[in-house]
């Protein structure tokens, strides 16, 4: 199984991370960006980028796809 995506809620709102096959991030926040997705570089397993929160709202959904 390979992560796909995190779903995150806070403040009566969600916003999601994408993960691309190749280990890309893309954050999404409709209410900030709207249609578009904000790049955040490529997950790395030294843990660049902490995927348990995204500013104040808490992982509430980790998605996973079978490879």
């Amino acid at each position: 199984y390979q992560l796909c995506g995190v779903i995150y809620f806070g403040g009566f709102h969600f916003t999601a991370r994408i993960i691309s096959t190749n280990g890309h991030i893309w954050f999404n926040d409709g209410k900030e960006t709207g249609q578009n997705c904000t790049d955040e570089g490529i997950l790395t397993a030294s843990g660049g980028l902490q995927l348990c929160s995204a500013g104040n709202r808490h992982m509430t959904i980790g998605l996973y796809v079978k490879v």
